[in-house]
C-alpha cells in the first residue's frame, strides 16, 4: 500500500506539472497574439524566457542568406560580450555552435556543459565570465522552413531537462508562428504603401502638364 501511495503521488505530481505547462503555454500564446509588431514580439519572447520561464539569457536570431545570424532581440543578465560575438548558421567554426546547428538541422540542440563542449569554443570565455554553464537552441520554423532560432542560457547545471526541452519546443513553435505572421503583415503594409505612392504619382502626372510639378511629386 505504501508503494502504491508513492506511485500515485508521483503520478499526481506529474499531472500537476503537465497542467502547469499547458496553462503557461496557453497564457504565452495569448500574450504573443496581442501584438503584430515584429520588434515588440521579439522582445516579448525573450523577456518571457527569462522572467517567466527561468532562463538566465535569451536571444532571438534570424538566419540571413549569407550565413549570418542577425540578432533580433536579447534579454537577460551578464552577456553583452556574448551577444556581440559573431554567430553563423553555415559550416564555419562560428556556425558549429548550438544556434547554427539548430538552424541547419531544424532540431533543438542542447549543450549540457559549455565548459567542455568543443563546438562552443568561440563563445566559451564570454559565457563562463557571465556565469553561464549550459545552453540550448531551438529552431524557429514556419511553413516547414527554418528562418531563425531562439537561444537560451542558464547558470544552473542540468537546467535543460527533457521536460523543459519539450516545453521550450512548444513555446518556440508558438513564437515562430507569431513572428512570421508579424513579418508578413509588415511586408504587406510596405507593399501597400508602395502601391499608394505609385497611385499618387500616376494621378499627379495625369492631372498636370507642368513638368516641374511632376518632378516635385516624384
Amino acid at each position: 500500500q505504501a508503494a502504491q501511495a508513492i506511485v500515485n503521488a508521483r503520478l499526481y505530481a506529474d499531472h500537476l506539472r503537465q497542467l502547469e505547462s499547458l496553462a503557461t503555454l496557453y497564457a504565452s500564446a495569448q500574450r504573443l497574439a496581442q501584438s503584430l509588431d515584429p520588434e515588440e514580439l521579439a522582445q516579448t519572447v525573450t523577456r518571457a524566457c527569462v522572467e517567466v520561464f527561468g532562463a538566465r539569457l535569451a536571444w532571438l536570431g534570424r538566419a540571413e542568406p549569407d550565413g549570418r545570424v542577425q540578432m533580433l532581440n536579447t534579454h537577460g543578465k551578464a552577456t553583452n560580450a556574448l551577444a556581440s560575438l559573431p554567430i553563423r548558421w553555415d559550416e564555419t567554426p562560428e556556425g558549429e555552435g548550438p544556434t547554427g546547428r539548430a538552424i541547419r538541422t531544424g532540431f533543438p540542440v542542447v549543450i549540457a556543459d559549455i565548459a567542455i563542449d568543443p563546438s562552443f569554443a568561440p563563445w566559451r570565455e564570454s559565457a563562463l565570465a557571465g556565469g553561464l554553464c549550459c545552453t540550448a537552441a531551438f529552431p524557429l520554423v514556419s511553413r516547414g522552413k527554418v528562418f531563425g532560432a531562439l537561444s537560451l542560457y542558464s547558470d544552473q547545471a542540468g537546467f535543460f531537462t527533457e521536460e523543459r526541452v519539450d516545453f521550450f519546443k512548444s513555446y518556440t513553435h508558438q513564437a515562430a508562428i507569431a513572428l512570421e505572421n508579424a513579418r508578413l503583415l509588415a511586408e504587406t503594409r510596405r507593399h501597400l504603401q508602395q502601391m499608394q505612392a505609385l497611385h499618387t504619382i500616376d494621378v499627379a502626372i495625369a492631372a498636370s502638364l507642368d513638368l516641374q510639378f511632376t518632378f516635385k511629386v516624384l
